[in-house]
């Protein structure tokens, strides 16, 4: 589907500029779970931590688009090495803080995290 990270993150960046932040709160329907994990589609969440996120099953890459104190959008990640059960866990987590502090990031930590990374925005 997409040979280079450079290519995964000009297609995030152009599907998420147009998206809506979903009002389902907490965990996402199974429709919206096989949209996130089999066809790879932009899921936004109602959450105060993650606005939306991106499964790339084919290369095991999760996109995440963090939001800030106000409720905007505040910077994209790009998480290597993401299996498919831990892909479940975010969009099915009720808190996708939470999850993503126990499965990307170190606890306490402002800079330590589990999975390799890059910063796309």
């Amino acid at each position: 589907m997409f040979e280079s990270h450079q290519e995964i993150v000009e297609a995030f960046l152009k599907v998420f500029r147009g998206g809506k932040r979903s009002s389902v709160p907490g965990k996402q329907p199974l429709p919206t779970v096989d949209r996130f994990i089999h066809k790879g589609e932009l899921v936004f969440f109602k959450s105060t931590n993650v606005g939306a996120a991106r499964y790339y099953k084919d290369k095991k890459l999760l996109l995440i688009e963090y939001l800030n104190k106000s409720g905007g959008f505040s910077g994209a990640y790009l998480f290597e090495d993401v299996n498919e059960s831990e892909a479940f866990g975010l969009v099915t987590a009720p808190s996708k803080g939470v999850w993503c502090w126990d499965h990307l990031r170190v606890r306490g930590s402002k800079s330590l995290h589990q999975k390799k990374f890059s910063k796309i925005r």
